[in-house]
């Protein structure tokens, strides 16, 4: 078994058997994934209590990405973006002076695009082929096919570097960050989106919980996150819940995996009135996500 992740401690227990049930394929790791509670085995650091696959759900997580197609993920792409204007606000107010982000694991784009909205140059990497190129050719933005560090940054720095809903899914989250750390200027902004594992969600739904995936390899909590920020020489400046906007119709959809509605959800969508509603967006916040932002420490350099 692995040492944690985070702090190296050699002594874990296991929370989470693994349910993975064979090979692992990069359709596991589709964004709009709906299998909640098939996971690796999960340990929880004795020391620390990180929580992290031990062993990992297959030896290359970045080919599995790289080989990524999600078009289901294509749908409710407006939805997707409130929440990503609502953060990119809170960075105008804690980097007024922000000209320059980048966005690792971008998708196909979204985050870049709501960032271009707000007059922002912006840069996105992402590993997954099919991602880029929704990005390049449906929304014309700078989004670099590969894993960060990419060499097509050499040499450049952000005022803002954006993590939303990428941690979660690497192994090695520490080295992340540290890669962060030095792509950013000296003022600049890390904003960082992950589950909670220790809310109340997770805690209620156990490995029910919508956040225990295949492709979700680590899970933070509060305390975890600034012991693996200020590992990385970093700082939290402010800590907030992640609201989603979702689709009425994309809430019934995964309502299925925990209520017995599937019959109700069908016959709604057979009628005008239904499919009306279905279309309808709610905010979702049930607290169980949360944005970090981080700056530089004072007086720590580049590693």
């Amino acid at each position: 078994m692995s040492r944690c992740w985070l702090c190296g401690h050699p002594e874990s227990r296991e929370v989470l058997a693994a349910t993975t049930g064979g090979d692992v394929t990069s359709v596991d790791m589709k964004i709009s994934d709906s299998h909640y509670g098939r996971t690796a085995r999960i340990a929880e650091c004795l020391s620390c209590g990180f929580r992290y696959a031990d062993p990992l759900p297959a030896p290359d997580l970045v080919a599995l990405y790289s080989d990524l197609e999600d078009p289901d993920y294509l749908e409710g792409g407006e939805g997707r973006m409130e929440p990503f204007r609502l953060i990119l606000t809170r960075c105008r107010t804690l980097a007024p002076g922000a000209r320059r982000l980048l966005d690792i694991g971008a998708g196909t784009g979204l985050l870049c695009l709501a960032a271009r909205e707000q007059g922002l140059e912006a840069t996105g990497i992402e590993p997954s082929r099919w991602g880029v190129e929704v990005a390049r050719t449906r929304h014309r933005l700078n989004v670099l096919q590969g894993p960060f560090p990419h060499p097509g940054l050499d040499g450049q720095r952000f005022d803002i570097v954006t993590l939303i809903d990428v941690i979660e899914h690497v192994s090695n989250p520490l080295w992340l960050l540290a890669g962060i750390r030095n792509v950013l200027e000296p003022d600049g902004l890390v904003v960082i989106t992950t589950p909670d594992v220790r809310s109340l969600a997770a805690r209620i739904l156990g490995r029910r919980w919508w956040h225990y995936r295949v492709a979700h390899v680590c899970f933070f909590t509060r305390q975890t996150m600034l012991k693996a920020l200020d590992q990385a020489g970093l700082r939290l400046v402010r800590a907030e819940p992640y609201a989603w906007v979702l689709s009425i119709g994309y809430l019934a959809e995964r309502l299925e995996r925990y209520l017995p509605v599937r019959r109700v959800r069908t016959a709604l969508a057979r009628t005008w009135l239904g499919r009306a509603l279905f279309r309808r967006r709610v905010t979702l916040n049930l607290h169980d996500s949360i944005t970090y932002f981080a700056k530089p420490c004072e007086g720590k350099a580049r590693s």
